[in-house]
């Protein structure tokens, strides 16, 4: 009676859920952000605020072309598949099948043995069928619709996969980019500075010819200018390197990357987007977003596991028509047709339903812990990069009046060796700490620029 109780229980709780619904945590993200950013406010096209044609033509191209942008929506198809197949399985199906097929009987067995006994008994047996079946899985404790949950959050994930490559792409691409621009002119300036000191030694031999200088000032000199050329090859490298990682992103190879040449010999000015709040950070961060919809399916998974306590019942028909040969189709004596319901109930199992609740429970908790985890992230990464960049943005601020103060100093010494109140070599002397000042100052405004690219990827903005 117990048992016959639970399974009209069970018969009831159609309609019903199995397991916790879904409710969104709270998350350790404070209500604003320590380190405050500019006012510019943020595009999904935000590497337009930089102004630079080659970069937007950059980006557009590895958008379209990049091949992990392509894997990404590749399984956003899948994902879509599986949610279609999940949706057909809560489904009744029908098959159909027929079958026409003719035997002759062995007379030494089975009912062959009959032709021996009575005349004119065929050997020979046709059988022809022809019929159509259903079944139909019933969703008594919300298994599938569990199901059906973790295919929807499975296919939220890759769609916010696809968002969070162009993400990545994007920002890798504008990364490398300012790399790229900074390194080569890094080498012009690098040239001249080579140029400089070469001059400088020359002065320094033409004086020791003359007994002007020591041997010691000569050997000194030629080091400084060895030291400095030492740094060229590592430019030239970073120049290379720069270029496989654009080439990479674009779906290219490497020897298929036209060469660029810096432009000009200034790099764009660094934007100051605003940060929002940590509650948009949280809405808007791709990979937030994924955390969440693991969780999601996690919490899900709980009750798939838990509706395996309950009895699964099936509904399944059978209509059809079969007889000896072929004109026994048309007759309603050939009809054939079966109806029946089917019980599947895990009573003894030794306590694994048991043990797949808990491990389904425990995947909701390690979930957990990993979007909060997430969530956490996310808010560091925008403190640290607007701290990057706001100290970029001050260094250049210094930099920049150093600049001056060097081509000011610059232009007094030239006036003064005009007249003959300065050497050369003082001139050159002033003309280098400009010199040295400038790849300062670029190296201070590379850092700005690839820092407000940080933020844009930090920020999760997706293009």
């Amino acid at each position: 009676m117990r048992y016959l109780a639970n399974i009209l229980l069970s018969i009831g709780l159609v309609g019903c859920v199995a397991g916790p619904d879904y409710t969104r945590p709270d998350l350790p993200v404070a209500s604003d952000f320590r380190t405050k950013g500019g006012t510019e406010p943020i595009s999904s096209q935000w590497w337009l605020a930089y102004g630079d044609p080659r970069l937007n033509q950059l980006q557009l191209e590895a958008l379209s072309k990049n091949l992990s942008i392509e894997a990404a929506l590749a399984r956003v198809d899948q994902a879509r598949a599986a949610l279609r197949e999940q949706g057909a399985s809560t489904r009744p199906s029908l098959d159909a099948e027929g079958s026409i097929g003719r035997a002759m009987q062995s007379k030494n067995s089975g009912v062959g043995i009959l032709s021996r006994i009575i005349p004119d008994y065929p050997r020979t047996i046709t059988d022809v069928s022809v019929g159509f079946g259903s079944t139909w899985d019933l969703d008594l404790a919300g298994g599938h619709k569990r199901r059906g949950e973790i295919a929807r959050a499975e296919l939220a994930q890759s769609e916010w996969g696809v968002a969070a490559a162009r993400v990545a792409v994007s920002a890798d691409l504008a990364d490398a980019y300012w790399g790229l621009r900074g390194a080569q002119i890094r080498q012009a300036l690098y040239a001249r500075l080579v140029a400089l000191v070469q001059r400088q030694h020359k002065i320094v031999v033409g004086r020791r010819q003359l007994g002007a200088a020591s041997e010691q000032e000569v050997v000194s000199s030629e080091a400084d200018l060895i030291q400095l050329r030492a740094g060229q090859p590592l430019i030239d490298a970073d120049v290379g390197r720069y270029e496989n990682t654009i080439a990479a992103l674009l779906g290219k190879s490497a020897s298929q990357l036209m060469p660029w040449p810096p432009e000009s010999f200034a790099l764009a000015e660094v934007p100051n987007p605003e940060t929002g709040l940590p509650a948009d950070l949280v809405s808007r961060r791709p990979d937030v977003i994924i955390a969440e919809q693991r969780l999601i399916a996690a919490n899900a998974g709980v009750g798939l596991a838990v509706s395996e306590y309950y009895p699964k019942l099936s509904l399944s028909g059978l209509f059809g028509i079969r007889g000896a040969r072929l004109g026994d189709v048309g007759s309603a004596d050939s009809i054939t047709a079966f109806g029946g319901v089917g019980l599947r109930w895990r009573l003894f199992d030794f306590g694994r339903i048991d043990a797949e609740v808990a491990r389904a429970k425990g995947r909701t908790r390690e979930a957990l812990a990993e979007y909060r985890q997430a969530a956490l992230v996310a808010s560091t990464d925008v403190e640290q990069c607007f701290v990057t960049l706001n100290g970029a943005r001050q260094a250049m601020a210094f930099m920049d009046d150093a600049m001056k103060r060097a081509s000011r100093d610059v232009d007094i010494e030239e006036r003064a060796v005009s007249l003959g109140g300065r050497s050369l070599q003082s001139l050159l002397t002033h003309q280098r700490q400009r010199a040295e000042l400038e790849i300062q100052l670029l190296n201070a405004r590379e850092t700005g620029l690839r820092a407000s690219v940080a933020c844009y990827r930090a920020l999760g903005v997706v293009p």
